[in-house]
Parts: structure tokens; sequence; C-alpha cells
């Protein structure tokens, strides 16, 4: 794993020409992208299971019944105890407050960008929005509770959406930057015509730090501007109106371009410059080397 990672950091530093940021400890952005949708629509679904699972306790403490539906009026539905009504309100509301939970916590698993630093062999990793670990701002946070976040990686720069962590620690458990490039078709040109070679890819990244229960996610391809009319043309635009945008920050237009790669090994590597809602690798093969793919049973 340590030979893929220096394999990988080498490579960073060799084919983009950032080595001098490396000796003078910058850390080197490899990655930026947006969130699979924008943070509020989220909120607004995790908000809704919350009135939700409050309405349903609400009604099961005051007006729960049993038997539900009956059409017997020898045996009509009637108010069932205190406690067992206190049980599935309680039951109903803790529902509503889990899904809701799991809702708004997807922001602070998306990953918006990530930064290497080669001489620490740290990578800093920020998200659309700070998790549970940094929800309390840093001056009144107390000091027990800060110093256990610290240690996580969390406070260590000026934004409360910052995690700093040992590169050694953080591994994919799904999706691949380099395989994401290639879409679900690659044509290769032979003597006999173009075939059309099946690529199973998937558009997103899912990598953990250490043994964490929880992961980050971040997006691997997609993101580009449709300009398809009718009907499916109107999905794809409105699908694209939910997505969030990529941190563009400090980078300028003519730099946020990604080398595609040609259809025919016989071509050259075209280049394009990246709409405002697609993900951008510094190079792509070197991110599938920093996070190394491991098998987790």
């Amino acid at each position: 794993m340590q030979e893929a990672m220096g394999a990988g950091m080498r490579s960073v530093l060799l084919r983009r020409g950032v080595k001098q940021n490396a000796v003078r400890n910058t850390p080197i952005v490899i990655y930026r992208g947006p969130q699979p949708m924008k943070s509020w629509i989220y909120y607004t679904i995790g908000a809704s299971f919350l009135v939700v699972g409050a309405e349903l306790a609400y009604d099961f403490y005051y007006h729960l019944t049993w038997p539900i539906f009956s059409q017997d009026p020898r045996n009509p539905p009637q108010l069932v105890g205190e406690g067992k009504r206190g049980i599935a309100a309680g039951l109903a509301g803790s529902a509503g407050i889990l899904t809701a939970l799991l809702f708004f916590s997807v922001p602070a698993r998306a990953v918006t960008k990530l930064s290497l630093d080669v001489a620490k062999r740290q990578l800093t990793i920020r998200t659309a929005s700070r998790g549970l670990s940094a929800l309390i701002p840093r001056a009144i946070y107390p000091s027990p509770l800060r110093k256990t976040a610290e240690l996580r990686g969390f406070y260590q720069t000026r934004r409360n959406n910052e995690r700093v962590v040992p590169l050694s620690l953080v591994y994919r458990l799904r999706g691949s930057a380099t395989a994401a490039s290639l879409g679900k078709n690659k044509v290769v040109r032979t003597d006999r015509g173009d075939v059309h070679v099946g690529i199973p890819h998937r558009r997103d990244i899912i990598f953990k730090v250490g043994d964490e229960k929880l992961w980050y996610v971040l997006e691997s391809a997609g993101g580009a501007k449709p300009h398809s009319r009718g009907y499916k043309g109107f999905w794809r635009k409105f699908s694209h109106s939910l997505r969030g945008k990529t941190n563009w920050e400090g980078m300028p237009l003519e730099k946020r371009s990604e080398q595609l790669s040609s259809s025919s090994h016989h071509s050259k590597a075209e280049s394009r410059i990246l709409g405002e809602k697609e993900p951008w690798f510094l190079d792509r093969r070197a991110f599938d080397d920093i996070l190394p793919f491991v098998v987790r049973r």
C-alpha cells in the first residue's frame, strides 16, 4: 500500500510539474467536485421526515386504537393503553429523527475538495457542510470535546468543514477515477471497424478513513450541461439543475481542464474546459494510486 501511495505522489509531482509546491510545504489540490444534489434538497427531505415523525408520534399517543380496521359493530375500535401508545409514539418519533439525521448528514460526507500535503503525508478533506464533530463553533467548544475532535482531524484549518487525516489511513471502498473517465462504453478502433467495449464504471467514489463506520463520497464523472431536447432532455436538464456546483475557488477558468482519453490509441488525448458542475482531478491515474482500493470484509 505504501509503495502504491508513493508511486501515486511521484506521479502527481512529475506529471503536472508541481514539485516546487511540495518543497514549499504547500498542499496540492488533487480533486474538486460537486455534490450529487444541492444541500437544501437534503435538508428539506430530512425536515419533512422530521415533521412526519412528530405528527405520527402525536397521533399514536392520543389517537391509537385497536383494532385499526374493524367493521364489526360488536367490536368497535378502542383506545389502547397509555403504555402501548407511548411505545408506538416513541418508535414513530425515533424513526423520523433517525431518518432526518441520515439526510442531514449527507452534505457533511459529500467531498468537494481534496488537498494533499506531500511533506507531512496528510490529506485535507473538505465537505459541503460541517459534520456533527465540528458543528459547534470552535470559540465555544468545550476543551475536552474539542481536543477529541482535533485528534480526529477537525479544527486543524480555518474552515470547520475541513478535516486533516494521515494519508496512510485513507483507502477506497468503491469506484475508480480512471475507470469513471472512460464512460459506459469505450470505442476501440481496429482494422475490422469500431468495437464498443463495455466498461463497468460508477459516477462516484467511496472512501473511508481508518476503521470509522461512516464513509465519504465524491463525484467522479458526470455534470456536463445537457443540450438535448424533448422529454428526455427536459428531465436531464432538471436533474442537472439539482446538482451542486464544483468548488472552483481560487482556480482560473483556463485551468479548469482535464485530459480526456481518446477513443483510438493512435490519437492523442484531448482536453476541454470543464463545466461548473463537473468534477476535476489533477491526475486520475495518480488519484487511484494515492487512495488505494482495499477490500474490507
